[in-house]
């Protein structure tokens, strides 16, 4: 089971790579280049503007004495959305874009939480409660 990610730490460059090459190959090295740089711009952009809008939402949420758990899925997923964004190629900017869009950031969410739920009943994931 540990060698999952060392595969995932292969795999993912190599097909994001040569996702680069294909896109190079068919509209240009330049405009290739330059939509590797608009999209790393974009992600940035994007994460700083919908990040205020989570963190409002969770301190409103902390004001009416709630537990802010859908903020905070929120901000993991345009954490990880502009991460992605960042990272040279286009495989990563599909996944970022969808991360980042809200429209399709609750899929994004609904896996995230399933991922924890599942870690914390294998015991993977550990939770404390301090008094």
């Amino acid at each position: 089971m540990r060698r999952v990610p060392l595969v995932w730490l292969i795999i993912v460059p190599v097909m994001e790579l040569i996702s680069i090459y294909w896109v190079g190959k068919w509209i240009g090295s330049g405009v290739t280049f330059l939509l590797i740089v608009l999209s790393a711009i974009f992600g940035v952009y994007f994460v700083k503007r919908e990040i205020r809008k989570v963190w409002l939402n969770a301190r409103m949420q902390l004001s009416r004495g709630q537990m802010p758990a859908s903020s905070i899925l929120e901000g993991i997923c345009i954490l990880v959305g502009g991460i992605l964004l960042i990272i040279p190629g286009f495989i990563s900017d599909i996944f970022g874009l969808l991360m980042l869009f809200p429209l399709t950031r609750p899929i994004f969410q609904a896996l995230i939480l399933l991922f924890i739920r599942k870690g914390i009943s294998n015991g993977r994931i550990q939770l404390f409660f301090r008094k």
